[in-house]
């Protein structure tokens, strides 16, 4: 009997659930929520949205306790860090170091999940994802409200880059009150930005400006990282969400880029709008073998306290041993009240002699194996502690160079974010009394001597608040 796949993403407006069965599409439906049980993607009131999911999967008679579940990517950080392969036991290690150099906040604020999206004998690429810790305890507590203990917990974006499943383009995701923006090279997602519109109620014509003014922005500060393999050209735009075909053709109008259509998923999504579901699309594809589909970055960001409780892996391999142990004594037994019968002559302990020799020519055998193996672990050893060494010179002077950008921004001007990239970029944003004080910070900056390029990208007038927003584009000086 064919067991059903339940997929649910969750907006700040609503939620949406598709349920398939073998080769059927058995619901798709979007649900509204009560305003303000989520803000920004984070979950303000967890009993309440609890009881929200709850009572729509009641009332659609959706039994099963373990869904898929996809959650906004704003209060997540998403980055790809090429590093020298290493043995799958040192992973966990190497990511979260990783992970203390690359993350913008401290890991004490994250729960963190890895992924090997490439691997080579000269460099992998590791996917790393930091959920902050309040929004997966507060999406957890909803959930397991809800009865519900869920399978896998996706961030919106990467489910989104697996239903496209494309090497190349601007992934763009538009909802009532946020939008993902996913830029995909070679295959792997480059950059991953989840944003709040600025207010609730926009019309398509403000929000295109919202969305034409990040993709842009996305494109430059790629181009500015990988100076090397720009991109050039228009690059293919796939966009879903709450839009239907008439808004994506004005959208298009407004962006100036024409989209591309969105792959079609396989016969059990026939007769749905894929723009609305494309979220739960690629969270299907997870499990769902599908041959368009490659699966992409395939991970769980719950927090591990939350999965649920089994055998731990070891302990279902000791279990299995078991038997083998028994048999093995019983076997050795056998042997040993054998050989006591065959001593009883010269020409049974002569045979017994020469098993017994070629027993301990294999063990020798096999003693010079691991004692190679070792000594090959021994070089693989010391070959990562000198990475790992210029790993931390490098987190300790970046470390620096944004505490040195902090201070010299004074009193005056207000920094709203830094986000760091690991070629050595840091986009700094934020807010001055005027554009002067801009120029200033920026020069600041330059005399400092720790930037190697220092670029005042954007400086936009807020006159009704008095001030200017302001993007500055640095190039650290690692050296």
């Amino acid at each position: 009997m064919a067991k059903e796949i339940v997929t649910l993403n969750i907006e700040d407006t609503c939620l949406r659930l598709v349920v398939v069965k073998g080769k059927e599409l058995r619901l798709a439906i979007s649900q509204p929520l009560e305003a303000g049980l989520i803000n920004n993607g984070a979950v303000v009131d967890p009993q309440k949205l609890g009881q929200a999911i709850k009572d729509t999967l009641q009332k659609h008679e959706v039994k099963s306790t373990r869904p898929m579940v996809a959650i906004s990517g704003i209060n997540a950080f998403c980055r790809l860090v090429p590093q020298p392969p290493v043995p799958r036991s040192m992973l966990a290690e190497a990511a979260r170091r990783e992970a203390e150099r690359v993350m913008p906040v401290d890991l004490s604020e994250l729960y963190l999940s890895h992924y090997v999206l490439d691997r080579s004998k000269v460099e992998s690429v590791m996917c790393l994802v930091g959920l902050s810790r309040v929004a997966g305890e507060s999406t957890a507590k909803a959930l397991k409200m809800a009865g519900l203990t869920p399978r896998v917990v996706d961030i919106k974006p990467l489910a989104l880059a697996r239903a496209v499943n494309e090497p190349d383009g601007i992934l763009i995701d538009v909802q009532e009150a946020t939008f993902d923006i996913v830029l995909m090279v070679d295959g792997l997602p480059q950059i991953v930005r989840s944003l709040p519109f600025s207010r609730p109620g926009l019309s398509l014509e403000e929000k295109a400006t919202a969305l034409a003014e990040e993709s842009d922005r996305t494109v430059k500060f790629y181009n500015s990282c990988n100076k090397d393999r720009p991109i050039k050209g228009g690059m293919p735009m796939f966009v879903s969400g709450e839009i239907d075909g008439q808004g994506e053709n004005r959208l298009s109008q407004l962006l100036g880029y024409g989209f591309n259509p969105l792959p079609q998923p396989p016969a059990p999504f026939d007769g749905i709008d894929t723009r609305r579901y494309l979220i739960n699309v690629g969270l299907a594809s997870k499990v769902m073998r599908w041959a368009h589909h490659d699966r992409g970055i395939n991970l769980n960001v719950l927090p591990e306290a939350y999965f649920s409780k089994g055998r731990r892996t070891e302990q279902v391999v000791a279990l299995s041993l078991v038997p083998l142990a028994v048999a093995a004594i019983v076997g050795v037994n056998m042997l040993v009240s054998r050989a006591r019968d065959e001593t009883r002559t010269f020409e049974s302990r002569l045979a017994k002699t020469e098993e017994v020799v070629q027993t301990r020519q294999a063990q020798l055998a096999q003693f010079l194996d691991l004692e190679k193996k070792a000594s090959a672990v021994d070089s693989i050893a010391e070959s990562w502690e000198k990475v790992l060494g210029g790993l931390n010179k490098d987190r300790t002077n970046v470390n620096e160079r944004l505490g040195q950008a902090v201070v010299l921004a004074g009193p005056s001007i207000r920094v709203s974010a830094v986000d760091y990239s690991v070629t050595g970029s840091l986009t700094i944003k934020g807010t001055a009394p005027a554009k002067a004080e801009v120029l200033s910070y920026a020069q600041r900056l330059r005399d400092s001597g720790g930037f190697a390029e220092t670029l005042v990208r954007s400086v936009d007038a807020r006159p009704d608040q008095g001030t200017v927003e302001f993007d500055l584009d640095l190039k650290l000086d690692l050296k």
